[in-house]
């Protein structure tokens, strides 16, 4: 089922303690993200877990975005300009999906204030170096899956990814120069 704006106007409209304004569309069997920009840029929080979701696509320029819930879909696919759409996303829960190899993380690289990510139960925790890589290439993360990221392990990470060592570590990891176009940066 795709997202209309009836949808989103019966959805969960909450406003937390902290102020902040949250859109709850749990559980609502949607397949295809769409017409969020009917929510008129108004919520902090959009929680989309346990649906359908596929592709984590198609959504609207949301400034005032910071935190989105995709948890118990079955998302394989980031779109590539979801930095530009989202550009003040610093919490993303992406746990229980479809994510299987680095390079369907790749579009998170360019979410500059992307703080917190969860990807736990997904297949993609188990590549070799996973953690590692994601905290070189995403330097303004704090947190990932539920657990801080300290200044050694920064520190060995960057270490690792920026040794000679790399090409092998990336091979070991599936995950080749040639699908990787921000690796030199």
């Amino acid at each position: 089922m795709k997202l209309s704006p009836d949808i989103i106007s019966r959805g969960y409209h909450l406003l937390c303690p902290t102020g902040d304004r949250t859109l709850s569309l749990r559980g609502l069997r949607i397949s295809v993200i769409a017409n969020l920009g009917t929510t008129n840029d108004d919520y902090d929080s959009i929680d989309l877990s346990n649906n359908d979701i596929i592709k984590l696509e198609n959504f609207p320029l949301l400034t005032r975005l910071k935190t989105l819930i995709v948890a118990g879909n079955r998302i394989s696919k980031i779109a590539n300009d979801i930095s530009e759409s989202l550009p003040n996303l610093t919490s993303l829960v992406l746990t229980n999906n479809s994510i299987t190899s680095v390079s369907q993380l790749e579009p998170l690289f360019n979410c500059k204030k992307l703080e917190r990510l969860a990807v736990l139960d997904n297949h993609v925790v188990a590549v070799p170096h996973f953690r590692e890589y994601l905290i070189h290439k995403i330097p303004s993360l704090k947190y990932l899956n539920f657990t801080r990221i300290n200044q050694k392990e920064r520190e060995e990470s960057n270490t690792l990814f920026n040794s000679d060592k790399r090409d092998k570590l990336l091979a070991e990891m599936g995950y080749t120069l040639e699908n990787n176009n921000n690796e030199d940066e």
